[in-house]
């Protein structure tokens, strides 16, 4: 038995694998919920009627330390591989959410993804994974000249955000000063579930208005007040910014994949502009990335859990 786990800042997934490279009897809970991972596991456990046994197979939104696996954002988990070993458990992976997410790709079918802008001849055969939701994820597949797959994780959401304009600048100064810190202001400070709430705070500084709303869930809701629209206005220009930047490093001008919980719930009540974003994107002074730029393949990604099937395909 292969139990396949998909952990983000707010919710962790779990499902058994099967037989065809996928996944079945998924489950999804809210990490706050639950005290520990092993709790959340036994729980997944009781509610399919499985043994305590087998092996894992784990993507996790953070990074080692000490031996232990521990969330980037706001979940207070512990993944502990040698304890899960003593507990009987096999380790078969442990990955990076976004790694995950990019050994999925490859298995992509019409169904799986809804094509934003096709391009019959990219400049390179890499891609490029973005995703916000609570935090702002980044990952590259890459191919070489034998057709053979490889992925590179990276921390890309916590690159220095870039600037394009005196309104984007003022609002990064205003959410830079409100941190208690003296590090550089990131993009997933800014395109990210608190990013878009970032926005809203700084937009209504900027206009000398008291915020009414302090969780991001509330904003959609007052789409058409001047503070939220501008909020949502400048979370696609920082989006697409970022997105431009991660082709270009990254050299991945073979197709832009875009996911996340943000980009999902905007999708769905209609919030989601992927002409600003697109707009954004395409911005650039020189020719030649100009160019490899337009020619860039943009889908979004409508599997709900491609990190699991990119746990079933990792190998």
């Amino acid at each position: 038995m292969r139990i396949l786990i998909d952990i983000g800042g707010t919710y962790a997934r779990f499902a058994l694998a099967n037989k065809e490279g996928g996944y079945t009897k998924m489950r999804k809970y809210e990490a706050a919920l639950h005290e520990s991972f092993e709790a959340a596991l036994s729980l997944y456990l009781k509610e399919e009627a499985l043994e305590e046994r087998g092996s894992l197979r784990i993507a996790i939104a953070g990074y080692i330390d000490q031996g232990v696996w521990k969330l980037t954002n706001k979940n207070e988990w512990i993944i502990n591989p040698k304890a899960l070993e003593n507990a009987g458990w096999e380790i078969e992976a442990i990955l990076n959410d976004f790694e995950a997410n990019v050994w999925a790709i490859p298995t992509f079918t019409g169904e799986d993804t809804k094509t934003l802008r096709s391009s019959s001849e990219p400049a390179s055969p890499h891609k490029c994974l973005v995703g916000p939701g609570t935090g702002l994820g980044l990952g590259y597949l890459l191919k070489d000249k034998n057709d053979h797959y490889s992925v590179l994780r990276t921390h890309g959401g916590h690159m220095p955000a870039a600037i394009m304009s005196d309104e984007q600048w003022m609002v990064a100064q205003i959410v830079s000063r409100s941190k208690a810190r003296s590090s550089c202001l990131s993009f997933e400070e800014l395109v990210s579930g608190y990013g878009l709430l970032n926005l809203y705070n700084a937009c209504c500084l900027m206009d000398g208005v008291e915020p009414a709303f302090s969780r991001v869930r509330d904003l959609p809701a007052h789409k058409d007040t001047p503070q939220v629209k501008r909020a949502l206005k400048l979370f696609h220009e920082f989006f697409g910014q970022f997105a431009a930047s991660m082709v270009i490093t990254g050299h991945a001008y073979g197709g832009l994949y875009i996911c996340g919980g943000v980009i999902e719930r905007l999708d769905e009540i209609d919030l989601w502009d992927f002409s600003a974003f697109e707009k954004a994107f395409s911005i650039h002074s020189v020719e030649a990335v100009a160019q490899d730029l337009a020619r860039t393949p943009i889908h979004h990604i409508l599997e709900p859990t491609p990190a699991l099937r990119g746990l079933s395909r990792y190998a």
